[in-house]
Protein backbone atom coordinates (compact mmCIF):
# COMPACT_ATOMS: atom_id res chain seq x y z
CA UNK A 1 0.00 0.00 0.00
CA UNK A 2 1.44 3.34 -1.12
CA UNK A 3 -0.02 6.93 -1.15
CA UNK A 4 1.48 10.45 -1.00
CA UNK A 5 2.02 12.91 2.32
CA UNK A 6 3.81 15.75 3.02
CA UNK A 7 5.10 15.45 -0.75
CA UNK A 8 6.87 11.88 0.13
CA UNK A 9 5.69 8.04 -0.81
CA UNK A 10 4.70 6.32 1.96
CA UNK A 11 4.87 2.89 1.64
CA UNK A 12 3.98 0.28 4.12
CA UNK A 13 4.46 -3.90 3.43
CA UNK A 14 4.52 -6.88 5.00
CA UNK A 15 7.81 -8.77 5.73
CA UNK A 16 8.76 -11.92 6.80
CA UNK A 17 11.20 -10.85 9.98
CA UNK A 18 11.01 -9.67 13.57
CA UNK A 19 14.26 -7.84 14.30
CA UNK A 20 14.25 -3.96 14.26
CA UNK A 21 16.10 -1.83 11.72
CA UNK A 22 16.12 1.69 10.11
CA UNK A 23 17.87 2.46 6.92
CA UNK A 24 18.77 5.60 4.75
CA UNK A 25 19.06 5.27 1.37
CA UNK A 26 20.11 7.04 -1.66
CA UNK A 27 19.82 4.42 -4.96
CA UNK A 28 17.64 1.92 -3.44
CA UNK A 29 16.02 0.22 -6.85
CA UNK A 30 12.61 -0.37 -6.53
CA UNK A 31 10.29 -1.79 -9.54
CA UNK A 32 7.79 1.31 -11.11
CA UNK A 33 5.02 0.71 -13.56
CA UNK A 34 4.88 3.56 -15.71
CA UNK A 35 2.53 3.81 -18.53
CA UNK A 36 1.77 0.28 -17.80
CA UNK A 37 5.47 -0.86 -18.72
CA UNK A 38 7.31 -2.50 -15.51
CA UNK A 39 10.60 -1.02 -14.79
CA UNK A 40 12.90 0.50 -11.85
CA UNK A 41 14.07 3.74 -10.66
CA UNK A 42 16.08 4.39 -7.44
CA UNK A 43 14.65 5.42 -4.09
CA UNK A 44 15.69 8.02 -1.85
CA UNK A 45 14.71 7.88 1.90
CA UNK A 46 14.14 6.35 4.84
CA UNK A 47 13.23 2.57 5.38
CA UNK A 48 11.81 1.32 8.91
CA UNK A 49 11.66 -2.25 9.27
CA UNK A 50 9.92 -3.27 12.53
CA UNK A 51 8.77 -7.04 13.10
CA UNK A 52 6.43 -7.96 10.14
CA UNK A 53 6.20 -5.05 8.65
CA UNK A 54 8.35 -2.32 6.38
CA UNK A 55 7.63 1.18 6.40
CA UNK A 56 9.28 3.20 3.59
CA UNK A 57 9.44 7.39 3.18
CA UNK A 58 10.94 9.31 0.36
CA UNK A 59 10.79 10.05 -3.08
CA UNK A 60 11.64 7.53 -6.31
CA UNK A 61 13.72 9.46 -9.06
CA UNK A 62 14.90 8.51 -12.24
CA UNK A 63 19.20 7.71 -12.96
CA UNK A 64 20.09 9.62 -15.41
CA UNK A 65 23.09 8.70 -17.63
CA UNK A 66 26.05 11.33 -17.22
CA UNK A 67 28.43 11.44 -20.14
CA UNK A 68 32.17 12.26 -19.78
Amino acid sequence: MSTVFWNLIWSIELRWGIGLDVESVGSRPVWVVRDEQLGTMAFDGLIFQLPFITISVGNVYEEEEIDS
